[in-house]
């Protein structure tokens, strides 16, 4: 019983008990690998472009990846806010995308977008 108060009580607050192991930390970096990674890479395109520099960058763009019509012809440049905005629904925001996989927990956005801004960065930084 008090075993499921404590997962009914971990639920309500949000946080993740995986095998008993107490609380999990989700940082930008864990939860890229783990919601974006399948697809996506910093340094090299996979079933999705790679987000090398994404920052900043056209979308539709980047070398070497097979881009549908709809997201090569947007017009949208890469930063915080269209991202966000791409994370939250890519179909809602370009019609005719291939992506579909959406990021529904803001915080989690957050995190993701701080990850790319940063490794962004550190790529032009080393460039």
């Amino acid at each position: 019983m008090l075993g499921l108060a404590m997962a009914s009580q971990a639920i309500a607050e949000g946080i993740q008990w995986p095998f008993g192991l107490g609380p999990t930390v989700m940082t930008g970096k864990a939860l890229y690998q783990s919601r974006c990674g399948g697809c996506h890479a910093l340094d090299h395109n996979k079933y999705g472009p790679s987000h090398h520099g994404v920052f900043g960058r056209l979308a539709g763009t980047q070398a070497g990846y097979h881009y549908s019509a709809a997201l090569a012809h947007s017009g949208v440049v890469w930063n915080a806010q269209t991202l966000d905005q791409w994370l939250s629904g890519p179909r809602r925001m370009i019609p005719g995308t291939r992506m579909n996989e959406t990021v529904q927990d803001a915080a989690q956005r957050r995190l993701i977008i701080e990850f790319l801004e940063q490794q962004s960065g550190s790529q032009a930084a080393s460039r």
